[in-house]
């Protein structure tokens, strides 16, 4: 069984590189290497998704299926720095089927024009970002309010799974996993989501402090924990893949091209530990083509293969993410995030900073019928 312990050298470069990394901030419209993150990350879901390319947008209301709140992701990045969006590319591109399963089942439902948010929906890709923080947390990288502490001077028995970046960013797409499972296990809604997430803290936290895991495979297996239950179902990936072909095939006819649908990594080379099996084509054609054909594909969706828990009779007297405008708040409260019974306004990687505009209470993504 693994000691309490300092971080050895090797580690400690590690940990120093994800400080660094969440200290800085993420700006794609004056940075084009941060750009290129989030075109990595559209592309990886756009590809495996909708089985064709998609032009790039940065504000699009696509970033919602993606699992933002809003139509621009760095509403919901903001303290999460560049180290948010390189493990949520980490994951897409790693560990694609399980990524995008999770991201398609996870889009609230709409009633008319009102969406149901104590239905079993929260934003993936934000809920992501906390995961983020969370290990900073228990690394002692940062503390819960966001600020730097000396890492050096811990002593855990975990230290080793931060041995390599690739180590650390397996343990944070495990705890994605960890926290949706426990979503659908005690039947998560939008606004019980920060009692689940606590929860899931728990348990990862008391896993980790009992230490005898060398990885992070091991501390799932200790976990009892059924790795990737939210990959794409073999149904899906062939609908997508027949939808691949025909579509080629007419695009093809249309245009006077002639198309190639190749394998996985055709268009961009990929590491899915996951076995994403419909990732990359090469082809070159119009958005409004695009979205003339994506109109007529295949139903494929998540929500039909997932057995939800019925949701718990009541609910949390606060919620991790901004209500978005028209949203109600069914709990009981009086609106009073300071008291027992209200709706927190803010998310809780902005705690202690109230001088931050909160764009995260983005409008509520409209109903796609995919």
């Amino acid at each position: 069984m693994e000691q309490c312990r300092p971080p050895n050298e090797e580690e400690c470069l590690v940990l120093q590189k994800m400080q660094d990394d969440a200290c800085d901030m993420f700006q794609p419209d004056s940075q084009p290497a941060h750009e290129e993150m989030l075109k990595r990350v559209w592309n990886t879901f756009h590809d495996n998704v909708h089985g064709i390319e998609k032009p790039f947008e940065r504000h699009h209301a696509d970033w919602q299926k993606i699992g933002f709140q809003g139509s621009d992701p760095v509403s919901d990045i903001r303290g999460g720095g560049v180290l948010a969006v390189a493990q949520i590319l980490y994951f897409f591109e790693h560990h694609t089927d399980v990524a995008v399963g999770i991201a398609e089942a996870n889009e609230p439902e709409a009633t008319g024009e009102e969406f149901n948010y104590e239905g079993p929906y929260y934003p993936f890709a934000t809920a992501s970002i906390h995961v983020s923080a969370m290990l900073l947390e228990l690394f002692g990288v940062r503390n819960a309010a966001g600020a730097k502490t000396d890492f050096t001077k811990k002593e855990q028995p975990f230290f080793h799974l931060a041995a390599t970046a690739e180590s650390y960013h397996d343990l944070y797409c495990f705890a994605v996993e960890l926290l949706d499972q426990t979503f659908d296990e005690e039947g998560g809604t939008y606004l019980t989501f920060p009692e689940i997430e606590k929860k899931m803290k728990g348990k990862l936290e008391l896993a980790l402090r009992s230490g005898g895991a060398d990885t992070v495979e091991e501390l799932a297996r200790r976990m009892r924990f059924q790795r990737h239950r939210k990959s794409l179902p073999a149904l899906e990936k062939q609908r997508i893949s027949e939808y691949r072909e025909s579509l080629g095939q007419r695009l093809s006819n249309q245009v006077g091209r002639r198309f190639s649908f190749a394998g996985a990594g055709a268009s961009r080379s990929r590491s899915t530990s996951a076995g994403s099996a419909y990732s990359g084509s090469t082809r070159t054609i119009t958005e409004e083509t695009v979205e003339e054909e994506l109109s007529t594909k295949p139903s494929a969706s998540r929500k039909e293969s997932i057995e939800m828990v019925p949701p718990p009779p009541s609910t949390p007297s606060s919620v991790l993410f901004t209500l978005p405008p028209g949203a109600v708040d069914k709990s009981g409260g009086d609106g009073d995030s300071s008291g027992g019974g209200g709706v927190a306004a803010t998310s809780a990687l902005d705690e202690g900073d109230e001088s931050k505009e909160d764009a995260s209470s983005a409008d509520p993504p409209p109903a796609d019928d995919r």
